[in-house]
């Protein structure tokens, strides 16, 4: 009987490492900012035009340069995860975020956006001067911050509804080894820093 097994075949990736892959490429950064974003104008379908403009700023330009960059070869991949390549990226995502940011407070948007456009940039700031020497998580960070602004802005339950999401990430990217776990500590600390240091310089009152 033994004449007849069937050879083993190619060894196959694990399929947790595809499943990482996909979980980093759908849960990009600027795709949290755009479902974010989306979820503001559904909840407060008057604000669309002040959302349009932020989704531009820290959405529409972040992508079109990623996209543009690896198609140009300055990138070598979408998740930037080059130190070298990072170092050159972000700064150009900084200064789209500052723009967005004032953007915002010039033109008088409402406080929340205010809050986060400039929990964003701080976020990006920070990340940015810290991704010079050492590669923490964006992914991370960005989930955590997302996570901390939904929480304001749709209260504790829908806070609950994404709280898996930074450790779904922070999983895919320790898998596919695109961080340490420092980093992707270091990544969530900044996300949730950044929207502490905006609070705080609101004076706790995001909604006046």
């Amino acid at each position: 009987m033994s004449r007849f097994r069937t050879p083993p075949g190619p060894v196959r990736p694990w399929r947790g490492e595809l499943m990482a892959h996909l979980v980093s490429w759908v849960f990009n950064p600027i795709f949290y900012c755009t479902a974010y974003l989306a979820a503001m104008t559904v909840a407060h379908p008057g604000w669309w035009p002040a959302t349009l403009q932020l989704w531009f700023w820290l959405a529409w330009v972040p992508g079109l340069l990623l996209l543009a960059g690896v198609r140009r070869g300055w990138w070598s991949d979408l998740d930037v995860s080059v130190l070298n390549e990072r170092r050159h990226f972000m700064p150009w995502v900084v200064v789209a975020s500052a723009a967005a940011l004032v953007v915002t407070w010039a033109g008088g948007f409402p406080a929340l956006l205010r809050l986060s456009s400039g929990a964003i940039f701080v976020w990006l700031a920070l990340s940015t001067l810290i991704g010079r020497y050492w590669k923490i998580s964006l992914h991370v960070g960005g989930a955590v911050g997302i996570l901390w602004l939904t929480t304001i802005a749709f209260g504790a339950v829908g806070g609950a509804l994404l709280v898996w999401v930074p450790w779904l990430v922070g999983w895919a990217r320790l898998r596919l080894h695109r961080h340490t776990l420092g980093q992707v500590i270091a990544g969530a600390a900044v996300g949730t820093l950044s929207v502490a240091l905006v609070w705080q310089a609101m004076g706790f009152s995001p909604w006046r």
